[in-house]
C-alpha cells in the first residue's frame, strides 16, 4: 500500500498561501514597529 501525502491546502494556491503568509508578517511587523516608535516617542515627550 503506497504512502500518499496530499497538500496540507489543497484549494489555497501555492502563491496565494506565500502572499497571504508574507501580507501577515509585514502586518505584525508593521505594528510591531508602531508600538516600538510609540513608546519611544512617549518616553522621549514625557
Amino acid at each position: 500500500m503506497p504512502r500518499l501525502s496530499p497538500p496540507i491546502q489543497p484549494h489555497l494556491h501555492p502563491s496565494l498561501s506565500t502572499m497571504l503568509t508574507t501580507s501577515n508578517n509585514w502586518l505584525i511587523g508593521g505594528l510591531f514597529i508602531a508600538t516600538a516608535s510609540l513608546s519611544l516617542l512617549a518616553k522621549i515627550v514625557g
